[in-house]
């Protein structure tokens, strides 16, 4: 079988979510099929390392500049793009080189080909008329995120622009989905919500969140320091954002009450400037910005915390920090997806004062934390690795591939 993989970003470095979860697979399903990777990059050259090369047997890149998004320039963009029949995350990945390229992949060898495209953003670059399966890879549902952004807004006009990002969002991703042969979630939740509100009628599979359990273990030989809190993620990344102000405004004071003693690492890559404000402000907080690797931070980490207001899919980040057994604690739309026993594998708190109160109960209770960190690792070790999941997917592919015919294979429905 021959996959050729559509991808908005470039894996490498995989210091998103997104790009984790693909990076996982390609590499490991670059082993059972011939894969083509093909991708837009943020630099003008072509990026050169051999880090690419585990992950696919081609690889082809489109330069696209970076978005600002600040300044006036870009918010003009999105308000031009509100007369646009397609949404701003949409619109702005359009590649006509993309398309061109796989009408030749498709027919230059006899083998099954399969066409992937990850992420609804990348979908407007897909080939209709190539006759080959076509497969959306939804590592979220991309309009419950927009309307997250409009219930937890308080600015009106961001507001009002969310709400109707969001209606115009949900309009396309169902007509999206229901042209693909299949679709990929990360969760039986996602699949509910496609099938029963967005009424997709294409075939659905659930795809596992992984982890990495050799990358990611414990290290037991790294101090762990008390009352050490932290959080990892991209903190250009609104989701993020909202969900660290939330807790460092609201949360965190009410821990620091009971537990004076307390502190807080963010690490991600390219906090904006008012999360780098959140360190200066108060000295128990440590705003790293990107580092090379977050494990040494997981390992010194106490309690590791998910304090997302708005999100979709699944959190990796939160398998990453149970395969290192730490104790976690979420929101509910923090581990929303994932297969976790509240109570047992992680603590949830909604409000400012359920998730301070999950914390205390953490630091001032070293039993029921290490209990709620063994059965955390024990699950993800034992059922959550990138291998088995990847098999998981070619399985899936392979069985599309068989029932496909040149006749009915990537007809739009």
């Amino acid at each position: 079988m021959r996959l050729m993989w559509l991808k908005s970003d470039y894996i490498i470095p995989p210091d998103t979510g997104g790009k984790i979860r693909t990076y996982n697979l390609m590499r490991r399903l670059n082993k059972l099929c011939s894969m083509k990777y093909v991708a837009l990059r943020n630099t003008p050259d072509a990026p050169r390392d051999t880090e690419i090369s585990k992950c696919a047997s081609e690889v082809v890149t489109y330069y696209q500049a970076e978005e600002v998004k600040s300044g006036a320039a870009f918010y003009l963009r999105v308000l031009s793009g509100m007369i646009s029949s397609l949404p701003y995350i949409v619109r702005k990945y359009i590649n006509s080189d993309i398309k061109a390229l796989q009408s030749e992949f498709v027919n230059k060898s006899d083998e099954p080909c399969v066409i992937l495209c990850d992420f609804l953003e990348m979908a407007e670059n897909v080939d209709w008329k190539t006759h080959a399966p076509k497969v959306l890879f939804q590592h979220n549902v991309e309009s419950m995120i927009w309307r997250r952004y409009f219930e937890n807004e308080s600015n009106p006009l961001k507001k009002a622009y969310f709400n109707y990002e969001s209606k115009r969002m949900a309009e396309y991703e169902k007509n999206a989905c229901n042209k693909f042969d299949l679709v990929l979630v990360v969760s039986e939740a996602d699949k509910q919500l496609l099938r029963d509100e967005f009424k997709v009628t294409s075939p659905i599979e659930v795809i596992d969140t992984g982890v990495d359990t050799e990358y990611f273990a414990p290290q037991p030989e790294v101090e762990v320091k008390s009352g050490k809190l932290v959080f990892t993620g991209s903190m250009d990344w609104m989701p993020n954002i909202d969900g660290i102000r939330w807790f460092v405004a609201e949360v965190y004071p009410q821990i620091k009450q009971a537990n004076p003693q307390v502190t807080l690492d963010i690490v991600g890559r390219r906090p904006t400037a008012e999360i780098m404000d959140l360190g200066k402000a108060d000295k128990s907080i440590t705003v790293t910005g990107g580092v090379p690797d977050v494990r040494p931070y997981l390992a010194q980490g106490d309690i590791f915390v998910v304090p997302l207001r708005i999100g979709g899919g699944t959190r990796i980040k939160i398998f990453e920090a149970l395969a290192m057994a730490k104790a976690t604690v979420s929101t509910t739309i923090g581990a929303e997806g994932l297969p976790l026993q509240p109570q047992e594998d992680i603590l949830l708190g909604d409000s400012p004062e359920e998730f301070a109160s999950q914390v205390n109960q953490l630091l001032q209770n070293s039993d029921t934390k290490d209990r709620i960190a063994r059965n955390g690792y024990t699950l993800v070790i034992e059922n959550y690795r990138w291998e088995k999941i990847a098999q998981n997917f070619h399985k899936l592919l392979l069985e599309l591939t068989e029932k496909s015919t040149p006749q009915n294979a990537g007809v739009s429905r």
